[in-house]
Protein backbone atom coordinates (compact mmCIF):
# COMPACT_ATOMS: atom_id res chain seq x y z
CA UNK A 1 0.00 0.00 0.00
CA UNK A 2 1.39 3.37 -1.03
CA UNK A 3 0.52 6.31 1.18
CA UNK A 4 0.25 9.80 -0.29
CA UNK A 5 3.27 9.77 -2.64
CA UNK A 6 2.01 13.05 -4.05
CA UNK A 7 3.52 14.77 -1.01
CA UNK A 8 6.98 14.05 -2.41
CA UNK A 9 6.23 15.27 -5.93
CA UNK A 10 3.23 17.59 -6.23
CA UNK A 11 4.91 20.63 -4.70
CA UNK A 12 7.42 20.69 -7.52
CA UNK A 13 5.29 19.60 -10.46
CA UNK A 14 5.22 23.07 -12.00
CA UNK A 15 8.93 23.46 -11.38
CA UNK A 16 9.68 20.20 -13.17
CA UNK A 17 7.52 21.15 -16.15
CA UNK A 18 9.57 24.28 -16.71
CA UNK A 19 12.96 22.87 -15.71
CA UNK A 20 15.61 21.88 -18.21
CA UNK A 21 16.44 18.24 -18.83
CA UNK A 22 19.47 18.60 -16.60
CA UNK A 23 18.48 19.16 -12.99
CA UNK A 24 20.54 21.76 -11.19
CA UNK A 25 21.06 22.31 -7.48
CA UNK A 26 21.26 25.68 -5.78
CA UNK A 27 23.85 24.91 -3.14
CA UNK A 28 27.00 26.98 -2.84
CA UNK A 29 28.76 24.84 -0.25
CA UNK A 30 31.90 26.99 0.09
CA UNK A 31 30.10 30.35 -0.21
CA UNK A 32 32.27 31.71 -3.02
CA UNK A 33 29.41 32.81 -5.26
CA UNK A 34 29.45 29.75 -7.53
CA UNK A 35 26.81 27.07 -7.04
CA UNK A 36 28.27 23.59 -6.78
CA UNK A 37 27.38 22.57 -10.34
CA UNK A 38 29.40 25.52 -11.61
CA UNK A 39 32.21 25.58 -9.05
CA UNK A 40 35.60 24.05 -9.87
CA UNK A 41 36.33 23.70 -6.12
CA UNK A 42 33.05 22.87 -4.38
CA UNK A 43 34.59 22.70 -0.88
CA UNK A 44 37.20 25.45 -1.14
CA UNK A 45 36.44 29.16 -1.45
CA UNK A 46 37.87 30.31 -4.78
CA UNK A 47 35.95 33.23 -6.21
CA UNK A 48 38.56 33.67 -8.97
CA UNK A 49 38.00 30.09 -10.23
CA UNK A 50 41.64 29.96 -11.45
CA UNK A 51 42.43 26.69 -13.22
CA UNK A 52 45.85 27.12 -14.79
CA UNK A 53 46.23 23.51 -15.95
CA UNK A 54 42.74 23.26 -17.46
CA UNK A 55 41.66 20.08 -15.66
CA UNK A 56 38.34 21.51 -14.41
CA UNK A 57 39.70 21.80 -10.85
CA UNK A 58 40.64 25.20 -9.49
CA UNK A 59 44.15 25.84 -8.25
CA UNK A 60 42.95 26.29 -4.68
CA UNK A 61 41.92 22.62 -4.47
CA UNK A 62 44.40 21.20 -6.98
CA UNK A 63 48.00 20.85 -5.86
CA UNK A 64 48.26 17.65 -7.90
CA UNK A 65 50.91 19.06 -10.21
CA UNK A 66 51.76 15.76 -11.92
CA UNK A 67 48.10 14.74 -12.42
CA UNK A 68 48.35 11.32 -10.73
CA UNK A 69 45.16 11.97 -8.72
CA UNK A 70 46.86 12.30 -5.34
CA UNK A 71 48.65 15.22 -3.71
CA UNK A 72 51.85 13.73 -2.33
CA UNK A 73 55.61 14.14 -2.02
CA UNK A 74 56.06 14.31 -5.79
CA UNK A 75 53.84 17.40 -5.84
CA UNK A 76 55.65 18.73 -2.80
CA UNK A 77 58.85 18.49 -4.84
CA UNK A 78 57.28 20.66 -7.53
CA UNK A 79 56.25 23.19 -4.89
CA UNK A 80 59.80 23.13 -3.48
CA UNK A 81 61.35 23.69 -6.92
CA UNK A 82 59.09 26.66 -7.58
CA UNK A 83 59.00 28.14 -4.08
CA UNK A 84 59.44 31.93 -4.06
CA UNK A 85 58.81 32.11 -7.83
CA UNK A 86 55.79 33.25 -9.85
CA UNK A 87 54.98 29.80 -11.25
CA UNK A 88 51.24 29.97 -12.08
CA UNK A 89 50.44 26.37 -11.11
CA UNK A 90 52.18 26.37 -7.72
CA UNK A 91 50.62 29.77 -7.02
CA UNK A 92 47.49 28.24 -5.53
CA UNK A 93 45.95 31.42 -4.13
CA UNK A 94 46.56 33.50 -7.25
CA UNK A 95 48.48 36.35 -5.65
CA UNK A 96 51.24 36.13 -8.26
CA UNK A 97 53.81 34.63 -5.89
CA UNK A 98 54.51 31.10 -4.59
CA UNK A 99 54.87 31.58 -0.86
CA UNK A 100 53.92 30.30 2.53
CA UNK A 101 50.18 30.87 1.95
CA UNK A 102 50.35 28.45 -0.96
CA UNK A 103 52.28 26.00 1.19
CA UNK A 104 49.65 26.27 3.93
CA UNK A 105 46.96 25.48 1.38
CA UNK A 106 48.96 22.49 0.15
CA UNK A 107 49.14 21.26 3.73
CA UNK A 108 45.34 21.23 3.84
CA UNK A 109 45.19 19.22 0.60
CA UNK A 110 48.11 16.87 1.27
CA UNK A 111 47.48 13.14 0.62
CA UNK A 112 43.98 13.84 -0.68
CA UNK A 113 42.75 13.67 -4.23
CA UNK A 114 42.42 17.05 -5.94
CA UNK A 115 39.01 18.71 -6.04
CA UNK A 116 36.19 17.98 -5.69
CA UNK A 117 34.77 19.87 -8.65
CA UNK A 118 31.32 20.27 -10.09
CA UNK A 119 32.46 21.37 -13.54
CA UNK A 120 34.23 18.29 -14.90
CA UNK A 121 32.06 16.88 -17.70
CA UNK A 122 33.71 13.49 -17.18
CA UNK A 123 32.71 13.20 -13.51
CA UNK A 124 29.86 10.66 -13.20
CA UNK A 125 26.36 11.92 -12.51
CA UNK A 126 24.70 10.98 -9.25
CA UNK A 127 22.37 8.03 -9.81
CA UNK A 128 20.56 7.35 -6.55
CA UNK A 129 18.84 8.77 -3.52
CA UNK A 130 17.97 5.42 -1.94
CA UNK A 131 19.58 2.08 -2.69
CA UNK A 132 16.18 1.23 -4.16
CA UNK A 133 17.30 3.28 -7.15
CA UNK A 134 20.24 0.96 -7.80
CA UNK A 135 20.55 -2.33 -9.70
CA UNK A 136 20.45 -5.52 -7.65
CA UNK A 137 23.56 -5.98 -5.53
CA UNK A 138 24.43 -2.27 -5.50
CA UNK A 139 23.88 0.38 -2.85
CA UNK A 140 23.76 4.16 -2.78
CA UNK A 141 27.12 5.63 -1.78
CA UNK A 142 26.80 9.24 -0.63
CA UNK A 143 30.53 9.85 -0.38
CA UNK A 144 32.54 11.20 2.55
CA UNK A 145 31.11 14.72 2.50
CA UNK A 146 27.71 16.12 3.36
CA UNK A 147 24.72 15.74 1.05
CA UNK A 148 25.46 19.23 -0.24
CA UNK A 149 28.91 18.15 -1.38
CA UNK A 150 29.47 16.84 -4.89
CA UNK A 151 32.49 14.80 -3.89
CA UNK A 152 31.96 11.52 -5.78
CA UNK A 153 29.35 12.52 -8.37
CA UNK A 154 27.53 15.59 -9.67
CA UNK A 155 23.85 16.44 -9.79
CA UNK A 156 23.83 17.57 -13.40
CA UNK A 157 21.59 14.73 -14.60
CA UNK A 158 18.18 13.53 -13.52
CA UNK A 159 17.90 10.10 -11.97
CA UNK A 160 18.17 7.70 -14.93
CA UNK A 161 16.71 4.45 -13.60
CA UNK A 162 15.10 5.25 -10.29
CA UNK A 163 11.80 3.87 -9.12
CA UNK A 164 8.93 6.33 -9.22
CA UNK A 165 8.62 8.11 -5.90
CA UNK A 166 11.74 6.68 -4.25
CA UNK A 167 13.89 9.74 -4.84
CA UNK A 168 13.55 13.06 -3.12
CA UNK A 169 15.90 15.94 -2.39
CA UNK A 170 15.82 18.85 0.02
CA UNK A 171 18.56 20.48 -2.05
CA UNK A 172 16.44 21.71 -4.94
CA UNK A 173 14.95 24.85 -3.42
CA UNK A 174 16.38 26.30 -0.23
CA UNK A 175 13.87 29.14 -0.27
CA UNK A 176 10.65 27.15 -0.19
CA UNK A 177 11.93 23.84 1.16
CA UNK A 178 10.43 22.08 -1.85
CA UNK A 179 12.27 19.17 -3.42
CA UNK A 180 12.18 17.25 -6.67
CA UNK A 181 12.28 13.47 -7.08
CA UNK A 182 14.72 13.88 -9.94
CA UNK A 183 17.81 14.94 -8.00
CA UNK A 184 20.12 12.32 -6.55
CA UNK A 185 22.75 12.50 -3.80
CA UNK A 186 24.87 9.43 -4.42
CA UNK A 187 26.20 6.94 -6.91
CA UNK A 188 25.31 3.25 -7.07
CA UNK A 189 28.20 1.06 -5.96
CA UNK A 190 28.84 -2.65 -5.38
CA UNK A 191 28.82 -3.86 -1.78
CA UNK A 192 32.43 -5.06 -1.87
CA UNK A 193 33.64 -1.55 -2.76
CA UNK A 194 32.47 -0.31 0.62
CA UNK A 195 31.63 3.24 1.57
CA UNK A 196 32.76 6.01 3.88
CA UNK A 197 30.36 4.62 6.50
CA UNK A 198 32.74 1.66 6.71
CA UNK A 199 35.23 4.02 8.36
CA UNK A 200 32.83 4.58 11.27
CA UNK A 201 32.42 2.52 14.44
CA UNK A 202 30.39 -0.53 13.35
CA UNK A 203 28.70 -0.80 16.73
CA UNK A 204 27.40 2.76 16.43
CA UNK A 205 26.29 2.10 12.85
CA UNK A 206 24.30 -0.95 14.01
CA UNK A 207 22.82 1.01 16.92
CA UNK A 208 21.72 3.86 14.65
CA UNK A 209 20.13 1.50 12.13
CA UNK A 210 18.20 -0.19 14.95
CA UNK A 211 16.89 3.12 16.32
CA UNK A 212 15.80 4.32 12.88
CA UNK A 213 14.03 1.01 12.32
CA UNK A 214 12.06 1.44 15.53
CA UNK A 215 11.37 5.10 14.74
CA UNK A 216 9.67 4.08 11.48
CA UNK A 217 8.09 0.70 12.26
CA UNK A 218 6.61 1.57 15.67
CA UNK A 219 4.28 4.37 14.47
CA UNK A 220 3.28 2.23 11.50
CA UNK A 221 2.40 -0.72 13.73
CA UNK A 222 0.26 1.59 15.84
CA UNK A 223 -1.86 2.62 12.87
CA UNK A 224 0.26 5.25 11.21
CA UNK A 225 1.91 8.44 12.33
CA UNK A 226 5.00 10.53 11.74
CA UNK A 227 8.46 9.12 12.30
CA UNK A 228 8.85 8.85 16.09
CA UNK A 229 10.45 12.21 17.03
CA UNK A 230 12.11 10.99 20.23
CA UNK A 231 13.74 8.00 18.56
CA UNK A 232 14.72 10.14 15.57
CA UNK A 233 16.37 12.60 17.95
CA UNK A 234 18.31 9.72 19.52
CA UNK A 235 19.49 8.53 16.11
CA UNK A 236 20.56 11.94 14.85
CA UNK A 237 22.37 12.70 18.12
CA UNK A 238 24.79 9.80 17.70
CA UNK A 239 28.24 11.19 16.94
CA UNK A 240 30.16 10.02 13.88
CA UNK A 241 33.33 11.25 12.22
CA UNK A 242 31.67 11.96 8.87
CA UNK A 243 28.95 14.46 8.06
CA UNK A 244 25.28 13.44 7.88
CA UNK A 245 26.01 9.79 8.73
CA UNK A 246 22.87 9.35 10.91
CA UNK A 247 20.63 10.51 8.04
CA UNK A 248 22.51 8.30 5.57
CA UNK A 249 21.83 5.36 7.87
CA UNK A 250 18.19 6.39 8.10
CA UNK A 251 17.98 6.03 4.33
CA UNK A 252 19.58 2.60 4.47
CA UNK A 253 17.13 1.56 7.22
CA UNK A 254 14.30 2.78 5.00
CA UNK A 255 15.69 0.61 2.18
CA UNK A 256 15.54 -2.45 4.42
CA UNK A 257 12.01 -1.66 5.60
CA UNK A 258 10.83 -0.90 2.07
CA UNK A 259 11.93 -4.40 1.07
CA UNK A 260 10.42 -6.20 4.05
CA UNK A 261 7.39 -4.11 4.99
CA UNK A 262 6.46 -2.15 1.89
CA UNK A 263 7.88 0.37 -0.56
CA UNK A 264 6.03 3.36 1.06
CA UNK A 265 8.80 3.49 3.68
CA UNK A 266 10.91 5.27 1.06
CA UNK A 267 8.39 8.12 0.82
CA UNK A 268 7.89 7.99 4.57
CA UNK A 269 11.53 8.70 5.38
CA UNK A 270 11.88 10.99 2.37
CA UNK A 271 9.30 13.41 3.70
CA UNK A 272 10.56 13.21 7.26
CA UNK A 273 14.09 14.06 6.18
CA UNK A 274 13.00 17.16 4.31
CA UNK A 275 10.29 18.34 6.69
CA UNK A 276 10.66 16.72 10.13
CA UNK A 277 8.30 19.25 11.74
CA UNK A 278 5.54 18.94 9.13
CA UNK A 279 2.30 18.11 11.01
CA UNK A 280 0.81 16.54 7.86
CA UNK A 281 3.44 13.94 7.05
CA UNK A 282 2.66 10.82 5.02
CA UNK A 283 2.06 7.73 7.08
CA UNK A 284 2.37 3.97 6.67
CA UNK A 285 -0.50 2.13 8.36
CA UNK A 286 0.43 -1.47 9.23
CA UNK A 287 -2.03 -1.85 12.11
CA UNK A 288 -3.18 -5.47 12.26
CA UNK A 289 -0.69 -6.56 9.59
CA UNK A 290 1.38 -8.80 11.83
CA UNK A 291 3.30 -10.20 8.89
CA UNK A 292 4.64 -6.87 7.65
CA UNK A 293 5.31 -5.57 11.16
CA UNK A 294 7.31 -8.62 12.25
CA UNK A 295 9.06 -8.85 8.88
CA UNK A 296 10.25 -5.27 9.25
CA UNK A 297 11.36 -5.79 12.84
CA UNK A 298 13.27 -8.98 12.01
CA UNK A 299 14.88 -7.43 8.94
CA UNK A 300 16.20 -4.44 10.89
CA UNK A 301 17.34 -6.79 13.67
CA UNK A 302 19.10 -8.94 11.05
CA UNK A 303 20.86 -5.94 9.50
CA UNK A 304 22.10 -4.69 12.88
CA UNK A 305 23.27 -8.18 13.82
CA UNK A 306 24.98 -8.80 10.48
CA UNK A 307 26.86 -5.52 10.82
CA UNK A 308 28.44 -6.68 14.06
CA UNK A 309 28.59 -10.43 13.48
CA UNK A 310 28.64 -11.44 9.80
CA UNK A 311 26.69 -14.59 9.05
CA UNK A 312 23.92 -14.06 11.59
CA UNK A 313 21.25 -12.39 9.42
CA UNK A 314 19.98 -15.61 7.84
CA UNK A 315 18.93 -17.26 11.09
CA UNK A 316 17.03 -14.17 12.19
CA UNK A 317 15.20 -13.71 8.88
CA UNK A 318 14.24 -17.39 8.75
CA UNK A 319 11.55 -16.40 11.25
CA UNK A 320 9.67 -14.36 8.64
CA UNK A 321 7.85 -17.31 6.98
CA UNK A 322 6.49 -18.30 10.40
CA UNK A 323 4.32 -15.15 10.43
CA UNK A 324 4.03 -14.53 6.69
CA UNK A 325 2.32 -17.39 4.82
CA UNK A 326 2.66 -15.44 1.56
CA UNK A 327 6.36 -14.70 2.02
CA UNK A 328 7.14 -15.78 -1.54
CA UNK A 329 5.31 -12.64 -2.74
CA UNK A 330 7.23 -10.27 -0.45
CA UNK A 331 10.51 -8.35 -0.81
CA UNK A 332 9.56 -7.15 -4.29
CA UNK A 333 11.60 -3.92 -4.17
CA UNK A 334 14.67 -6.15 -4.38
CA UNK A 335 13.56 -9.70 -5.21
CA UNK A 336 11.42 -11.65 -7.63
CA UNK A 337 8.29 -13.42 -6.49
CA UNK A 338 8.91 -17.11 -5.95
CA UNK A 339 10.51 -19.73 -3.72
CA UNK A 340 13.87 -17.90 -3.68
CA UNK A 341 12.37 -14.65 -2.37
CA UNK A 342 13.52 -15.12 1.23
CA UNK A 343 17.03 -16.18 0.23
CA UNK A 344 17.20 -13.14 -2.01
CA UNK A 345 16.11 -10.88 0.87
CA UNK A 346 18.73 -12.44 3.14
CA UNK A 347 21.42 -11.82 0.50
CA UNK A 348 20.30 -8.20 0.27
CA UNK A 349 20.72 -7.67 4.01
CA UNK A 350 24.07 -9.48 4.04
CA UNK A 351 25.43 -7.38 1.19
CA UNK A 352 23.95 -4.19 2.67
CA UNK A 353 25.82 -4.92 5.90
CA UNK A 354 28.99 -5.60 3.91
CA UNK A 355 28.61 -2.27 2.13
CA UNK A 356 28.06 -0.36 5.38
CA UNK A 357 30.96 -2.01 7.24
CA UNK A 358 33.62 -2.06 4.52
CA UNK A 359 35.93 0.98 4.34
CA UNK A 360 36.53 2.35 0.83
CA UNK A 361 40.24 2.51 1.66
CA UNK A 362 42.50 2.57 4.68
CA UNK A 363 43.39 6.11 5.78
CA UNK A 364 47.10 6.82 6.00
CA UNK A 365 49.02 8.91 8.48
CA UNK A 366 49.78 12.29 7.01
CA UNK A 367 53.29 13.72 7.11
CA UNK A 368 53.52 17.45 7.52
CA UNK A 369 54.41 18.97 4.10
CA UNK A 370 55.47 22.27 5.67
CA UNK A 371 58.10 20.57 7.79
CA UNK A 372 59.26 18.47 4.85
CA UNK A 373 59.59 21.48 2.53
CA UNK A 374 61.40 23.60 5.10
CA UNK A 375 63.77 20.71 5.74
CA UNK A 376 64.50 20.41 2.01
CA UNK A 377 65.08 24.16 1.69
CA UNK A 378 67.44 24.10 4.68
CA UNK A 379 69.45 21.32 3.06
Amino acid sequence: MRIRPELCISIVAMLLMSASVNAQDVWDTDGDGYDDNNDNCTLTWNAAQRDTDGDFMGNMCDADFNSDDVINNLDLGYMRDNFLTSDPHADLDGDGFVGFQDLDQMKVLFLDSPGPTGTDPNQPPCTCYFSGDCPSGQFCDYGPGSFATEDICVWRDIKPNGNVGTGCSIESDLTTGAWTPDICDGVCSGSSRGSSIGLEDTGLVAQTVSIWGEAMINPSAAGGGPVDPELAAQATAIQFNGANVPIMLGRHAADALAMASGEPFHDYFCHYEGHPEDPDQPIVDLAGNTCRIVAGQLTIQALASELQTPGTAAEIMQGIPEVCPSWQKMFTTQCKVGPDALNCAIRFIETQAEFLSTPPSSPSARPDPLEALLGNIAR
